[in-house]
């Protein structure tokens, strides 16, 4: 059947000259049907293989064994020299017992810290989602307080203006009961002026207790503010807390994935090893789609490849390789957009090379425009 499709396409000669022909050539027993029996079941063979170079991924003994040693030899150089001079330091016991020291003094500051920056921080938000905020004082205790000093304010009022007018009594007695301590910083003044007198037979003594009252009851006013406050940002709070762990476990992330990138990848990264094997292929569709195959004038533009079998299955291989690292590599909306383009490139029956050559151009400008940080991994 490809001596028939060969010399068809180079001579344009019908069918039955080609079978007129094979007869000459000591192929009489070759029927027509025979031949086109043979022929259909050639392209279903071809079919099957290129249904399998599509779906499945290059196999494992004709990937090239990893480089990882020879692209990263002065690293790995670097690394043993530095375990080398690190055993050769703790063969001393000295240093032995500083390092278990300094060993310890980290795990303990370490401890200190995961404590103070995340693990207090993330019990203080999962309580304000479950529970309220534990006040420093209770709304009740700072009642009790100001009633207790209403009342001894009240008292101190009555005794102070026993011998008053009842006018001036009742309004001294309205005051102490709204917390005025004026009766309080007058009989004080007074009391000022003889202390020892007043301490031992007048007021002064009760007056400084009283003073003492307010200043108590003013700095629990004071604490039940703050616990207010505190309630209302308490959430804030933990959050600004947990943000040194946060930035710590962004900047260990990176430098995972960055190493990561470099054991998977060759050094200059996935996307430009993508980018590399887009060049490579959008160049060998870019030549090809001047070129026409003998006998072309037979068949469509869509069945008229312009490449070569090797070729040709060197560009259905790079992009299967190429599918495989973007598969693995890119997330989101340009890992589905990259792989339904690539999957295009495969279809040279619908698209022929010019059209396949367009669309990797489409993707390597897509990937040109890819931040490496956000789009893999």
């Amino acid at each position: 059947s490809s001596l028939l499709c060969s010399e068809g396409l180079a001579s344009g000669r019908s069918d039955a000259e080609l079978v007129a022909a094979m007869a000459a050539d000591g192929c009489a027993d070759v029927s027509r049907d025979d031949m086109l029996q043979c022929t259909f079941e050639l392209l279903q063979h071809l079919r099957a293989v290129r249904a399998s170079v599509r779906s499945r991924t290059i196999p494992a003994d004709l990937v090239a064994p990893s480089t990882i040693f020879v692209r990263h030899c002065m690293k790995v150089i670097f690394l043993l020299a530095t375990l080398a001079y690190a055993v050769s330091a703790l063969r001393s016991t000295q240093t032995r017992k500083e390092a278990a020291a300094a060993a310890v003094d980290f795990y303990n500051d370490f401890r200190r810290w995961m404590g103070t920056h995340v693990n207090e921080p993330i019990r203080g938000i999962a309580r304000e989602f479950s529970h309220d905020y534990p006040p420093v004082i209770e709304l009740e205790q700072v009642q009790a307080t100001r009633q207790s000093l209403v009342r001894a304010l009240t008292e101190f009022a009555a005794a102070v203006h026993k011998e008053s007018e009842p006018a001036a009594r009742e309004a001294a007695m309205a005051a102490a009961a709204a917390g005025s301590m004026n009766d309080v910083t007058s009989v004080f003044e007074d009391g000022v002026r003889a202390p020892i007198s007043n301490m031992m037979r007048g007021e002064l003594l009760r007056a400084m207790l009283l003073q003492v009252q307010q200043l108590k009851l003013l700095m629990e006013e004071q604490v039940a503010a703050i616990d207010r406050i505190l309630a209302r940002n308490d959430l804030s709070l933990q959050l600004m807390a947990i943000v040194p762990a946060a930035a710590l476990a962004v900047a260990l992330s990176y430098v995972v994935r960055r190493l990561w990138c470099l054991l998977r990848a060759s050094p200059r990264g996935p996307i430009d090893d993508l980018r590399s094997e887009l060049i490579t292929i959008e160049g060998m569709l870019t030549r090809a789609a001047g070129r026409l195959p003998a006998g072309s004038h037979t068949l469509t533009q869509y069945e008229a490849s312009p490449m070569d079998v090797a070729e040709a299955g060197d560009v259905v291989f790079r992009v299967q390789r190429l599918r495989s690292k973007g598969a693995h590599w890119l997330r989101g909306w340009l890992r589905n957009d990259v792989l339904h383009g690539l999957h295009e490139l495969l279809d040279s029956g619908r698209l022929d090379a010019t059209q396949r050559a367009q669309i990797a151009s489409a993707l390597l400008r897509r990937l040109g425009n890819v931040n490496a940080l956000f789009h893999h991994w």
